[in-house]
């Protein structure tokens, strides 16, 4: 406004000309307008890989972030506030970045602090695993379960230790400890972040299935016409002998015999040997005891002899009389064979 109120103002932009009323005289005003410095220091926000991310607030000054296992590290980038500010950024290792943002007035400043953590790896499987030098058959890595089978008679010394294995991890930060226990083998894998996994290694040694008798003795006498794999045999006694002691062995020496109780049968008595084999496969051995009812005597008929079923559906004859003869004879009579009858020891 002119002090004049005859006087013109005319405004261009910054610079006011005042025209007095005689129209020549002038006077020229220039206003220049200058802008205060920013004392903002804080950023707009922070961007992980162009995502704003870590729940940003302008006025929290410290970050935390996780980075997954295997993964490389963000590129982080940030949006200033105004365009006075002026960001440097400084690394602490290749985990933590700080970031100092200064205001326009070249004294105002704030500082970000970001943090990463790697996550460690979860990874415990094992590359190999190997006894005594060669890799356990079937190994895999996600196969937790192995079995060694060892032949009949394999003595326990023989069975594998701890210093027989040899673990080799996937991730080599990973920890290995094994231990044994009786023929059980585990081999205990930690993974960096500290997960477990384990492996086990079963040894077993097969059992013998062989359950037959080597011999049978009757009162320390050999059971005549023994053989191991004839589990029926016939004895015939005097009129009131006593049944004699019945002892036995077996072919394998951890199968285990035992005398069962005496069973009555048709002018005699039965008895039977059960023979187990270390795996449990068992075997029953009969003996039958028949009575002779009658005499030795010169004067022989058809009851002098007694008869036992044998295998394969033929019969034994036997006798306490000496040159008794058998006939067979076909439906016509016909002689067929004619053999002397065994003694059997009354």
């Amino acid at each position: 406004q002119a002090a004049d109120a005859a006087a013109t103002v005319e405004i261009n932009g910054n610079t006011i000309v005042v025209t007095a009323e005689d129209g020549v005289t002038k006077n020229t005003y220039t206003v220049e307008f200058v802008h205060l410095p920013s004392t903002n220091a804080t950023l707009l926000s922070i961007e992980l890989d162009g995502v704003m991310q870590l729940g940003f607030e302008p006025e929290v000054y410290a970050y935390e972030d996780t980075i997954l296992y295997g993964a490389s590290m963000p590129v982080i980038t940030w949006t200033v506030a105004d365009e006075q500010q002026q960001v440097d950024t400084t690394w602490v290792g290749d985990t933590e970045l700080t970031i100092v943002v200064t205001a326009g007035d070249g004294e105002t400043t704030a500082e970000y602090t970001l943090t990463f953590f790697h996550m460690l790896s979860s990874n415990w499987y094992l590359s190999d695993l190997q006894v005594r030098g060669v890799t356990i058959d079937g190994f895999r890595r996600d196969s937790l379960t192995y079995t060694i089978i060892y032949p009949v008679g394999t003595d326990s010394t023989s069975l594998c230790k701890e210093s027989d294995i040899v673990a080799i991890p996937e991730e080599t930060d990973a920890t290995v400890s094994i231990s044994k226990t009786d023929e059980v083998i585990q081999i205990f894998v930690t993974a960096p972040d500290g997960t477990i996994g384990v492996y086990t290694i079963d040894q077993t040694i097969l059992l013998s299935s062989e359950a037959r008798l080597s011999m049978i003795w009757l009162d320390e006498v050999e059971l005549k016409g023994f053989d191991k794999d004839v589990l029926t045999y016939s004895v015939i006694l005097a009129q009131g002998a006593t049944l004699p002691e019945i002892t036995a062995a077996t072919v394998d020496a951890t199968a285990t015999w035992e005398v069962g109780m005496e069973a009555d049968i048709e002018n005699g008595k039965s008895v039977e040997i059960y023979s187990t084999a270390q795996d449990g496969t068992a075997l029953t051995y009969t003996i039958q005891f028949v009575y002779a009812n009658w005499a030795a005597t010169s004067d022989v008929d058809s009851d002098d002899c007694l008869f036992f079923p044998i295998e394969g559906g033929q019969f034994k004859a036997v006798t306490i009389s000496v040159g008794v003869k058998l006939g067979v004879y076909d439906m016509n009579g016909h002689l067929l064979q004619l053999s002397e009858v065994p003694v059997a020891d009354p």
